[in-house]
């Protein structure tokens, strides 16, 4: 696990020259940065030490007279991996004078990065930290610049997915916005048209009510006493023979 101030935390690391106070210089460097060093004074020795080991990152220079040069190295470990397809493949770095000069010895994929003698030591630390993260797709592409366009490529092609749909949602949201602003044009003037019906009615009720003439429905008078009662009548008692005629019936004293 990297620390915040060891940015090469963990990487194993192999580098290779022949020249004492540059190795000593590169391997102390790249510890200091975090970076787990094995250290070979020739190709030869780097070789025999990938047979048995594994690492993340191989640094090497070119030209290491009498011996094996860069190149034989790189052929080497490229070899070692194609007869062993469970190996994990080796980003390679060549640091070299004559790193920038045509050789016919150079294939595809011997190294990933060449960078020139003397190194910037910050553009070390950016190049071993990108190479650990490509991994075995800087190999497979033969660069890093290869496995970097790539990325490019892959993240304008997300970029662009992301605004298409970014867009889309917009119209979308734009249609929306349109329809609901309709919506509530109606619903305001709907609102008008009833507030507007509403008045009308109440003033034609208004209306009638004033012109309506008085009532004179009898059936409206409440009747306080509805039971009439008559005196009785007296009745005249007839005597057993009539009276004569000219004279009027004697009452009776009770009558």
């Amino acid at each position: 696990m990297k620390s915040p101030d060891k940015i090469l935390s963990g990487i194993r690391i192999l580098c290779v020259d022949d020249c004492p106070d540059v190795l000593e210089f590169l391997c102390f460097f790249l510890t200091e940065n975090g970076a787990d060093i094995t250290a070979c004074a020739s190709a030869e020795e780097a070789i025999a030490t990938l047979t048995n080991e594994r690492f993340d990152i191989l640094i090497s220079d070119l030209q290491m007279p009498p011996g094996l040069d860069g190149y034989d190295l790189a052929h080497e470990l490229r070899g070692m991996e194609n007869e062993n397809l469970l190996r994990k493949p080796t980003p390679a770095i060549m640091i070299s004078g004559s790193a920038m000069q045509p050789s016919r010895k150079r294939r595809f994929a011997d190294f990933q990065v060449y960078m020139p003698k003397p190194f910037n030591p910050t553009r070390l630390i950016h190049v071993v930290e990108r190479l650990n993260e490509a991994d075995v797709a800087a190999v497979k592409l033969g660069s890093l610049d290869g496995w970097e366009a790539q990325q490019a490529t892959e993240a304008a092609v997300v970029a662009t997915k992301v605004a298409k749909t970014a867009t889309a949602a917009a119209v979308e949201a734009t249609v929306t916005a349109e329809v609901a602003t309709h919506a509530a044009f109606d619903a305001t003037e709907s609102a008008a048209k009833a507030k507007a019906t509403a008045a009308k009615a109440e003033m034609d009720a208004s209306a009638a009510s004033a012109s309506a003439p008085p009532s004179n429905d009898e059936s409206s008078i409440v009747q306080t006493n509805p039971t009439h009662t008559y005196p009785k009548r007296k009745t005249i008692k007839q005597r057993s023979s009539l009276s004569p005629p000219g004279e009027f019936p004697v009452l009776g004293s009770n009558d």
